[in-house]
């Protein structure tokens, strides 16, 4: 019988931007990622939507105003493990409503290791 080893669960440190800080070209949302990330976090305090990146160039996920989601990659896994690489930066820019005037956006991501 395979026994699978025990990981921990660990945080990498919160990225957020304030309002005034979500503009209308891609910004970097914190440091890019020193672990593999298996579950990431986005909360949305904003008035306004918000994009997010993983290259700076396309949009990748709609953040409605006032938005909480879990991407979850480590679930119903099997025989793989999918998880957001290492070093992968993510950036956030303003949505088609125009910019915020109140709030912010902020990302936690968790990674196991041994």
């Amino acid at each position: 019988m395979f026994v699978s080893p025990d990981l921990r669960c660990k945080w990498e440190p919160v990225r957020e931007a304030a309002f005034g800080s979500v503009v209308a070209s891609y910004a970097a949302l914190g440091d890019p990622f020193a672990h593999p990330i298996s579950i990431l976090r986005i909360v949305s305090t904003l008035d306004k939507d918000v994009y997010l990146s993983f290259d700076g160039v396309n949009n990748h996920i709609y953040v409605a105003a006032m938005e909480s989601f879990v991407y979850d990659l480590s679930s119903n896994k099997s025989g793989y493990k999918l998880v957001i690489p290492k070093g992968t930066q993510l950036y956030q820019k303003r949505g088609p409503g125009g910019a915020s005037s109140t709030g912010g956006i902020t990302a936690m991501a968790t990674y196991g290791t041994k």
